[in-house]
């Protein structure tokens, strides 16, 4: 059986394979190569199976060493034809085959027995090439880099992967901000017009930082509900008005005459005071040195 495997001939027809799978192989098409072949002996009988097959690949007919092998063990023969995919047990794309070479022939060997004659590897191989250029007629020469112009939409950028360090200046200069246009719809630059700030009383702005001084401003902070919180110099001038002012009983004033804590009016009209100590003007009780009325 050895004897006869030895001598026999064959015929290799080389096939790319676009076999449907998933993801990206679906899309470029697997590294794979489909290969038919027909064993015979001398006597152009059809060889009889199972069979091992190594296949060689060589840059070149004269090739010394092969550049990539692999063995098929076990395989079926029907009527002296195989069929299977070159390319399966070890992949072709390590080394890229297809991109490095473009002379490649094929050898085979029947059982680890000498190998037969070698074959061209048809150009149709060279097509898997092809998975490298969609975008680009040559992406070898492209280091890494994606150069294309609105290739990447929405969906191809992960929520959360653009950081302010991601942002390019988009048109703007120092100073400026980025805001929106006034449809909306995109980002531009644009002059900050809140430039003009002014710290106030217990603050300070300075090298960018707003600092507040809680000492200072201590006096002016009022807790709510607090009683006995609010000093005469914390209301404005004139914010007392009547409306501000709460109904008192009478029987509630204290250190005043008797006769005027009772609520009664013992004289039937409203006497003004002592002009030494306060005129009534215009509805208002104003101090007075006797001569001159003073309402500030």
């Amino acid at each position: 059986m050895k004897l006869e495997m030895r001598v026999v001939s064959f015929l290799v027809v080389l096939l790319a394979v676009l076999a449907a799978s998933s993801g990206v192989r679906a899309e470029w098409g697997p590294p794979e190569v489909a290969v038919q072949g027909i064993l015979t002996n001398l006597a152009d009988e059809p060889a009889k199976g199972p069979v091992d097959l190594t296949f060689l690949l060589y840059d070149g007919v004269d090739g010394a060493q092969p550049l990539w092998t692999e063995t098929h063990k076990k395989v079926p023969l029907t009527a002296g034809r195989f069929d299977l995919l070159m390319g399966s047990v070890k992949a072709l794309d390590n080394p890229p085959m297809f991109e490095q070479f473009d002379n490649l022939w094929v050898g085979i060997s029947v059982n680890g027995g000498p190998e037969l004659p070698r074959a061209p590897l048809a150009s149709v191989g060279y097509a898997m090439q092809a998975r490298h250029a969609v975008y680009c007629d040559q992406l070898s020469s492209v280091p890494g880099d994606l150069d294309c112009t609105g290739c990447v939409g929405t969906k191809e950028i992960a929520d959360g992967s653009v950081t302010l360090a991601d942002l390019g200046p988009n048109g703007c200069t120092p100073g400026q901000v980025m805001k929106r246009n006034a449809m909306g719809t995109a980002w531009e630059a644009g002059t900050d017009k809140d430039t003009g700030y002014v710290a106030g009383f217990g603050i300070t702005l300075a090298n960018g930082q707003v600092a507040v001084d809680k000492a200072a401003l201590a006096p002016l902070y009022v807790e709510p509900d607090e009683e006995n919180s609010v000093s005469m110099e914390m209301i404005q001038k004139n914010a007392v008005t009547n409306d501000k002012i709460a109904s008192v009983s009478w029987n509630k004033l204290t250190e005043v005459p008797g006769g005027f804590a009772d609520g009664v009016d013992n004289e039937g009209l409203l006497v003004e005071m002592d002009p030494t100590v306060g005129s009534l003007v215009a509805g208002k009780w104003c101090a007075s040195d006797g001569n001159l009325v003073s309402c500030d």
